[in-house]
């Protein structure tokens, strides 16, 4: 029987070296299909015809990349805001992350939120996170080719998933 390290570490997704800062230059996703998940539970599917793109605006401060991302008909899905930023990117086992984690605690705060801090740390000294917006960004690769992009939410905590 596969257990859950060897399904996980099997990953379809690039490999790549952890905790390395990178930079990521504009991007347009186009995501076929979305879930949304909270508590363990898919709460809403469907499929999408819209784009996920970035925009790159520029380093303010050593490894801080600055990226907005917009979801084009965002409302469509109603679990995510139209545009968030993202003050960092790092490498993980089989994802780029992009992050913004504040060094103080949120009024709300999730454990994906407090693990991130403990983990890559703060990216800012404070932000409180509006309902439905992201502090996380993960970018799945397949042979180089963007596959999948998630979002970690802080309030209410969950995870919204497109897909190509």
């Amino acid at each position: 029987m596969e257990s859950l390290f060897e399904k996980y570490m099997s990953s379809d997704f690039d490999q790549f070296e952890s905790g390395k800062y990178v930079t990521v230059k504009d991007f347009v996703f186009r995501p076929k299909r979305y879930e949304v998940w909270r508590e363990g539970n898919k709460i809403k599917e469907g499929k999408i015809n819209n784009k996920v793109k970035s925009i790159v605006r520029g380093e303010e401060e050593e490894y801080s990349t600055n990226v907005l991302i917009e979801i084009e008909d965002s409302e469509k899905i109603g679990h995510i805001v139209r545009k968030s930023v993202y003050d960092v990117c790092v490498t993980s086992v089989d994802r780029v992350q992009m992050l913004t984690i504040p060094a103080e605690k949120n009024s709300v705060e999730c454990v994906g939120l407090a693990s991130c801090r403990n983990g890559t740390g703060p990216t800012r000294r404070s932000k409180e996170f509006e309902k439905n917006e992201p502090y996380c960004c993960n970018l799945f690769l397949k042979d180089g080719n963007l596959s999948k992009v998630t979002f970690s939410i802080n309030r209410p905590e969950k995870l919204v998933e497109f897909y190509s």
